[in-house]
């Protein structure tokens, strides 16, 4: 009788800090949302079984942190675009002498 409740303890403890804190504390280290974090863990999980969950958090923080990079890159070469000629400069952060594009 106390190895089932020691049993059934260990496992209620295993599946919230699994499920609960785990996306939370590490969520917040990689800004990831606790969710997204549940999310890619799962599909880590169908996929690549032990091994796919292992390896799932750090490719979705790797994918979150391309699409915010390829986002704010866009936006600024959107903003270059257009933007004046004069005016590019500064939005690049350059003066026109030291321009080397002319």
């Amino acid at each position: 009788m106390a190895a089932g409740l020691v049993l059934a303890a260990v496992l209620v403890i295993q599946q919230v800090e699994g499920n609960v804190l785990y996306p939370v504390v590490v969520g917040r280290s990689l800004h990831l949302h606790p969710t997204a974090m549940l999310l890619v863990l799962g599909a880590g999980s169908l996929v690549g079984g032990v091994a796919g969950a292992l390896f799932a958090v750090p490719i979705g923080s790797v994918a979150v942190v391309t699409a915010k990079y390829l986002r704010r890159r866009k936006h600024r070469r959107d903003e270059t675009e257009a933007a004046p000629s004069a005016d590019r400069a500064e939005v690049l952060g350059r003066s026109e002498e030291h321009d080397p594009d002319g």
